[in-house]
């Protein structure tokens, strides 16, 4: 019996390994994980930031668009993002000066993430215009180890761990940064904080404790501000789609899609206006 209990973890430890069970939460190790403030920033590639565009282009107009997976265009070559086709498409319809599209959006980025980059970006490169991809962001990542998890509602220890009910904190410290299998259990089962504030309330919140930073950030350098809207994001998308009552796949890819439809009008409508500001302010700081 015991080797047979054994037996049954090994393979349930190897089967999260090999990604084979998937918890609810974002996970996020590697791809240049470091602290920007005391924020976890990672970088997945860097293919969308369109660097260079300003280097060979320092008169053109500058966008930059700061977002998640949405923005990011999970799955696609960097030629197919939205964000290159939008570039495209306003010099086509502007040539002079031109405009440089840069995408500082990165999977499984929320709003903590995306406002420390920006914080460095847009005093870096000044734009005209700052498309910032929003939706209500209850998710905070917190570092255990080498390691960013969005801990949702998961109950924080004194020691800066999340657990399971019953568990001492000093095994549980061990268990968590040694077995994925542990690691699963507690982001799935794991204690929980009292809850937090939701419906209108929490959205008040959210808009008044974070949402309210950005625009002064954008009036520093003169910049024009958008805001468009994502489908919830505070969970991998395959949980979504499973657990889905109301909103299957497709209806929430094409909402997604219809996103970004709707917004291309938008989008080259308002930079064709933001376009009017002298080459100075157009400059690398």
């Amino acid at each position: 019996m015991v080797l047979g209990l054994v037996g049954g973890v090994l393979i349930a430890e190897a089967a999260v390994r090999q990604g084979k069970l998937k918890p609810p939460r974002q996970v996020i190790r590697g791809f240049g994980m470091h602290s920007v403030d005391g924020v976890p920033v990672w970088e997945r590639t860097g293919d969308r930031h369109n660097r260079e565009c300003v280097e060979q282009h320092p008169e053109r107009t500058r966008i930059l668009f700061f977002g998640s997976s949405i923005t990011f265009g999970t799955a696609l070559d960097p030629p197919q993002v939205f964000t290159a086709a939008l570039e495209q498409r306003l010099n086509a319809l502007r040539p002079t000066p031109g405009f440089c599209v840069l995408n500082f959006a990165q999977e499984g980025y929320a709003f903590d993430q995306k406002f420390a980059v920006a914080s460095i970006e847009v005093p870096r490169y000044r734009p005209a215009l700052i498309m910032w991809e929003d939706w209500v962001e209850w998710s905070e990542y917190r570092m255990i180890g080498d390691t960013a998890y969005a801990i949702g509602d998961l109950a924080v220890r004194g020691d800066g761990f999340i657990g399971l009910a019953g568990v001492p904190d000093q095994l549980n410290r061990l268990f968590f940064l040694h077995s994925r299998l542990y690691e699963y259990l507690v982001l799935v089962y794991g204690e929980r904080m009292q809850q937090r504030v939701g419906g209108p309330n929490g959205i008040e919140l959210f808009a008044n404790t974070r949402l309210s930073k950005v625009p002064p950030l954008a009036q520093s350098v003169g910049a024009k501000l958008v805001f468009y809207l994502a489908p919830p994001l505070d969970q991998p998308f395959a949980y979504t789609f499973t657990r889905s009552r109301d909103a299957p796949p497709s209806k929430l890819y094409s909402g997604s899609f219809a996103c970004f439809a709707t917004m291309s009008h938008s989008a080259i409508s308002i930079a064709l206006h933001a376009d009017n500001r002298s080459s100075d302010a157009r400059r690398i700081a």
